[in-house]
């Protein structure tokens, strides 16, 4: 008794059609030729060249840069978060959460000091002594 469900064509017909190496890699991809650049190795200090952008970034932001320590908290924690909220009509309005940024930097002073098992004033007073 035949299968009469089965397919005419296909794997179990013709299993040398299967590529077991997967799809093919594209031909040029910004993606790939970025993460080839950023894992080059700079022969004086042999240290990657993603290390080396993030020591600068890091730098910045303990120099005080708000725009870097947005940019660093945004990274590790997320963007913050749009809220909506329904008014009477039923229409949507977006409302942001306005923090300042004297409140995010100290909530960044908390998160590294905690990460880093020190307290936010011996923190404080190791940034001041850098700059």
């Amino acid at each position: 008794m035949t299968n009469t469900n089965r397919p005419i064509t296909g794997f179990h017909t013709n299993p040398e059609r299967i590529n077991k190496d997967g799809r093919p890699q594209k031909e040029f991809s910004m993606t790939s030729a970025l993460k080839e650049v950023m894992a080059e190795v700079n022969p004086a200090t042999k240290i990657e060249r993603y290390r080396m952008i993030l020591r600068k970034a890091v730098d910045k932001a303990e120099r005080g840069d708000n725009d870097m320590i947005k940019y660093l908290i945004n990274r590790f924690e997320g963007t913050p978060t749009l809220r909506t909220d329904e008014n009477i009509t039923g229409n949507y309005s977006a409302m942001m959460v306005n923090i300042s940024e004297a409140e995010v930097l100290e909530e960044s002073y908390k998160q590294v000091a905690k990460d880093s098992n020190i307290s936010v004033e011996d923190l404080k007073t190791l940034i001041k002594e850098r700059i």
